[in-house]
């Protein structure tokens, strides 16, 4: 009898889980709306207005987070980000692909490797301007074969997380 009682009282869990799912999924659809957004973002978003409630609701999602992260930015930052659309826009179509492919690449990468990178990248920009450009020279001169060699060596023995300082002349 104990059995039969807990089999029920699991099926009455899992079926009342199963509608709240349901009913956070449908809430989560409408709850998007063009309504919904404040002023600012309406503004920012205006040219989305007619299709707005038609938009995939990850689309939404998307632009409502781009519109909230522009509305937070100083003027100086939305210069920046501009400035750099503005270069995107420009640049050839295999380097965009280059790009989103490095991008990608990043992210399928763990955690740990991640950060190993953002480390690397932090040294590299706290280095004085004339030693980053003498790094950049050398790697671009290097050949496929030692740049693959290179990246091996940095995936096994990254460099140490804070090197001595730099000898200056």
């Amino acid at each position: 009898m104990r059995g039969w009682i807990r089999m029920m009282m699991a099926r009455r869990f899992i079926l009342g889980l199963a509608l709240a799912l349901l009913g956070a999924v449908a809430w989560g659809d409408d709850a998007l709306t063009w309504d919904s957004l404040n002023a600012s973002e309406q503004e920012f978003l205006e040219r989305f207005r007619d299709e707005w409630d038609q938009l995939p609701l990850e689309r939404r999602e998307r632009l409502t987070r781009g519109a909230q992260n522009w509305t937070a930015m100083s003027e100086k930052e939305r210069r920046e980000a501009r400035r750099r659309l503005s270069t995107w826009k420009q640049m050839p179509s295999d380097r965009k692909d280059e790009i989103r492919k490095r991008f990608d690449d990043y992210h399928n990468l763990s955690p740990e490797e991640q950060q190993a990178i953002r480390e690397n990248f932090q040294r590299f920009k706290d280095m004085q301007p004339e030693r980053r450009q003498q790094m950049r020279e050398r790697y671009r001169n290097m050949t496929p074969e030692p740049k693959q060699r290179f990246h091996e060596r940095m995936k096994k023995h990254p460099p140490p997380k804070h090197p001595p300082p730099e000898p200056r002349d």
